[in-house]
């Protein structure tokens, strides 16, 4: 059930107050439109970047609060979102990619010339969160 489930949202908020994260990426939310943005909208994050579901599976969203990083989104599918990070008042930027990939093996070779292409056009470290 994802994100639907009842203590999800209790959860985030014992997980952000426990460990207070600058990003977090939650995986097969189950929940994509305007139920992801309702949901989303309760957290104490204050932005978040949602992908579509495929009917009743996947989800991936990225939540951040922009007093720790600053996030420029680039560009999601269903498999990943990719985003450049800059912490404030530090020359520190990088590419972020929040993956949750598919077990086809043609959505797979998809994500990875994503991945790639992004990189190429960015020359900046990255870093790659999720689950292939």
């Amino acid at each position: 059930r994802g994100a639907l489930k009842p203590n999800f949202q209790d959860h985030i908020r014992e997980l952000f107050h426990s460990h207070n994260p600058a990003i977090l990426v939650v995986m097969e939310t189950h929940i994509s439109g305007v139920r992801a943005r309702e949901i989303t909208n309760r957290l104490p994050f204050e932005n978040a970047i949602h992908t579509d579901t495929i009917g009743l599976a996947g989800g991936l969203w990225m939540l951040w609060n922009s007093e720790r990083v600053d996030v420029t989104h680039l560009a999601s599918t269903e498999q990943e979102i990719h985003a450049i990070i800059k912490v404030p008042n530090s020359d520190s930027n990088w590419l972020f990619f929040a993956i949750y990939a598919s077990p086809r093996s043609a959505e797979w070779e998809i994500l990875w010339n994503n991945l790639n292409k992004t990189a190429d056009l960015h020359d900046m470290p990255w870093v790659i969160a999720g689950e292939t």
